[in-house]
């Protein structure tokens, strides 16, 4: 478990995509008012990660911030059966139905963690159903799959694929996602909402982190200009 900034780590961790593909990614720890542990896009995590988040809190704060990043929420769930589950509505009808009745709409995340989180929901895109979270307590900025950040040594496959979605060693938004968005205009303005923030730095599921808040704005920026 590596250390980010005051009250907040990560566990990285790589995603199969098939073919070859495979891409970073990261799971966020943060330490909320409460004294509990906000467990941000939960991944696989290894046995010694899972007695780190014991030896935190047994009961944590889970919470899946879009429509793909639930893979290991019942892993989770299973080791800590009295974990609290926020994720967007749609899930436990459209991807994961145990969720139903025990998992809370995302939406409510901020009336109940309002000491901790400003919520920012991403319209327009309803597939991606993606919730970005600006920890109040660290002006740290949260996004999962948003914005990629993803630079060499990298393997082959890995830089094939970056190219080929636009975010190859550079912050940007994969064209991969821009081409699946419904409402452009409505996205658009969800998106750059984000940079009317105040942050100290962003930290994406996917690449390093950026400990610099222009690098996500002249990303996001970038990434909204080619809609």
């Amino acid at each position: 478990m590596k250390p980010i900034t005051d009250g907040i780590f990560h566990d990285e961790f790589t995603v199969s995509l098939g073919l070859g593909f495979t891409l970073p990614a990261r799971t966020t720890f943060v330490r909320l008012s409460s004294g509990k542990l906000g467990v941000i896009s939960p991944g696989p995590q290894s046995e010694e990660s899972m007695k780190w988040i014991e030896q935190k809190d047994p009961e944590p704060v889970l919470i899946a911030p879009n429509m793909f990043h639930h893979l290991y929420l019942k892993k989770m769930y299973e080791r800590f059966p009295k974990a609290k589950i926020y994720g967007p509505k749609p899930l436990p009808r459209v991807k994961q139905p145990w969720l139903e009745g025990v998992m809370t709409d995302i939406d409510l995340l901020q009336e109940d963690l309002k000491a901790d989180f400003q919520c920012i929901r991403i319209e327009g895109h309803p597939a991606l159903g993606e919730t970005a979270l600006l920890h109040r307590p660290t002006k740290a900025l949260i996004v999962t799959d948003l914005m990629f950040n993803i630079f060499e040594p990298m393997p082959v496959m890995r830089e094939i694929l970056l190219k080929i979605v636009g975010a190859y060693n550079k912050p940007r938004q994969s064209k991969l996602l821009k081409w699946t968005v419904k409402d452009k205009q409505v996205f658009k303005q969800s998106c750059q909402s984000l940079l009317d923030l105040d942050f100290d730095l962003a930290i994406s599921a996917h690449g390093d982190v950026m400990m610099d808040p222009k690098e996500f704005i002249e990303g996001m920026t970038a990434s909204m200009s080619r809609l």
